[in-house]
C-alpha cells in the first residue's frame, strides 16, 4: 500500500460512505483533466479513483484499515524497543563509575547525529515541499504562491456563484413534507412511512428532480427522524430514517458542489421542521423583578469586577 487513502481524499477514518462519496466527486469537479490543465490533473485524478474505489469495497477498506493499524503497531513497537536500549546503556554507564569526561561521550555523539540527522531531514523535507508545490501549479518558479491564491480565489468565487445560483427553500414544500408524514402516520403504520419515503426517493433521483421535490423529501425523512428518534418502540423504522438523515446531503451533491451551502440549506430545513420551544409567559410583576434583577447584576458585576473586558466577555458568555 503506496499511501493513506484517507488523507487522499481528506476524510475521516470513521466517515460513512455518502459522505466519502460526497467528498470524492467535490475533489474531481476541480482536478478532472478535462477542467484542470495542471499538468498534475491525471496524476491526481487516478489516485482519487484508486482511493474512492478502496473505500467504497468493504473488504478493500477493511484490508486497508488492518494494514494502516499493523503500520502503527509497528512504529510503536520500534520505538519501545529502543528506548529500551537506550535506558540498559544509561544504566550500565552509570555502574561503571567511568570519569566524567568520558561518562556522556557515547550520549554527547549520538546527540550530535541525531542533530546532524534531523537537519538534513529538515532540509530535505523542505526540498521536496518545494518541488511538491512547483509540480502542482506546474512550474517551479517565485510566482508560485500567488499562483496558488488564485486558484483558491477561484475555487471560492465557484463556491459562491454556486450559493447565490441555488434557489431558497421552498417553505410550503417543506410544510406539505411535514403534513404528508403526520397524516401517514396517523394510521400507525410504520411500515407505510417507510414505503412513502422510498417512493420519494425514487421519484427525485432522476436529474431533472425539482428543488421543490427534494426540500419535501428532506422535510418529510426528517420530520420522521425527529418523531421515531423520541419513540424507542420502532427501531428498524429508527435505523432507517437515521440513514436517510445521514444521507440528505447526497440528494443535492449532483446539483451543488459546496458543501457549506448543503450545509446551511439541510440546518435551514431542520429549522422549519423541528417544534419551536414554548415562549416563557410572564405577568407584567414578574417581567419587572426580572428586569431589576438583571440590572442589578450587571451593575455588581461592574462595580466588583473592575474590568469592562471581563464583563464584555462575561455578558457575550450569557448572550449565548
Amino acid at each position: 500500500m503506496r499511501t493513506n487513502y484517507y488523507d487522499v481524499l481528506g476524510v475521516s477514518p470513521a466517515a460513512t460512505a455518502a459522505e466519502i462519496k460526497a467528498r470524492y466527486l467535490a475533489l474531481m469537479r476541480r482536478n478532472h483533466p478535462d477542467v484542470n490543465s495542471s499538468p498534475m490533473a491525471n496524476r491526481r485524478a487516478a489516485e482519487l479513483n484508486e482511493a474512492f474505489r478502496c473505500l467504497t469495497d468493504p473488504e478493500m477498506r477493511r484490508r486497508h484499515d488492518e494494514q494502516l493499524a499493523r503500520r502503527r503497531a509497528e512504529a510503536i513497537s520500534v520505538r519501545s524497543v529502543a528506548l529500551g536500549r537506550q535506558r540498559r546503556g544509561t544504566s550500565l554507564a552509570l555502574r561503571r563509575k567511568r570519569p566524567f569526561y568520558r561518562r556522556y561521550e557515547t550520549q554527547i555523539a549520538v546527540i550530535a547525529l541525531v542533530v546532524a540527522t534531523s537537519a538534513a531531514a529538515w532540509r530535505i523535507e523542505q526540498d521536496l515541499l518545494a518541488q511538491n508545490r512547483g509540480n502542482q501549479f506546474g512550474q517551479a518558479s517565485p510566482e508560485d504562491d500567488g499562483e496558488a491564491r488564485l486558484a483558491v480565489a477561484a475555487i471560492s468565487e465557484a463556491s459562491a456563484r454556486e450559493t447565490q445560483a441555488m434557489p431558497v427553500v421552498s417553505q410550503d414544500a417543506v410544510a406539505s413534507g411535514v403534513n404528508a408524514f403526520r397524516r401517514i402516520s396517523a394510521g400507525n403504520d410504520p411500515a407505510a412511512v417507510r414505503a412513502a419515503s422510498v417512493e420519494c426517493h425514487d421519484q427525485v433521483g432522476g436529474e431533472f428532480a425539482s428543488w421543490e421535490n427534494l426540500d419535501f423529501c428532506v422535510a418529510f425523512d426528517l420530520a420522521a427522524f425527529l418523531a421515531y428518534a423520541r419513540d424507542g418502540t420502532t427501531s428498524v423504522n429508527t435505523a432507517y430514517f437515521v440513514d436517510r438523515h445521514d444521507r440528505a446531503a447526497h440528494l443535492y451533491v449532483s446539483r451543488v458542489v459546496s458543501l457549506e451551502a448543503i450545509d446551511r440549506r439541510l440546518a435551514f430545513i431542520r429549522g422549519l421542521v423541528e417544534p419551536k420551544p414554548a415562549k416563557v409567559q410572564r405577568t407584567p410583576t414578574q417581567r419587572v423583578l426580572h428586569g431589576i434583577a438583571k440590572r442589578g447584576r450587571n451593575l455588581l458585576e461592574l462595580v466588583f469586577d473592575g474590568d469592562p473586558e471581563s464583563n464584555d466577555s462575561q455578558s457575550a458568555d450569557r448572550d449565548f
